[in-house]
């Protein structure tokens, strides 16, 4: 079956820089996600964290075979993943910070942080989680 799919983002109308990270596809198990990752506007470094979480969910679920998973396997998963999120932004905030202030007048990555919508269709159902 061919699959088609699109994505679009917007800055809006505040803001002057677009922190969505999206993707959007299947993996070999046949399983797809929709994802989307917005940077909290208002912080330095949304672009960052919602591109870091991004990547690191599209790499986890590529390699994941939801049709293996149960209900509870797959809320599992996510919590796996989203803890992996976090740390990596607290580990990229430990790396950079200090670099980050130097070039920036003092502002800080420390508050840099990301939402996170995600839907993977897989075991005929729709798995939804933010």
């Amino acid at each position: 079956m061919k699959k088609i799919y699109a994505s679009s983002t917007h800055v809006g109308i505040v803001r002057e820089e677009n922190q969505d990270a999206v993707f959007v596809g299947t993996n070999q198990y046949h399983n797809i996600i929709a994802l989307v990752c917005d940077g909290l506007g208002g912080y330095k470094g949304g672009a960052i964290a919602s591109t870091l979480t991004r990547d690191l969910i599209r790499d986890n679920f590529l390699s994941t075979n939801f049709n293996k998973l149960s209900d509870e396997k797959m809320e599992e998963w996510f919590k796996k993943v989203l803890l992996k999120c976090k740390k990596q932004i607290a580990k990229y905030i430990d790396e950079y910070d200090k670099q980050f202030q130097k070039e920036h007048d003092n502002v800080s990555l420390k508050q840099m942080a990301t939402t996170i919508v995600l839907s993977i269709i897989a075991n005929e159902k729709i798995y939804t989680f933010w």
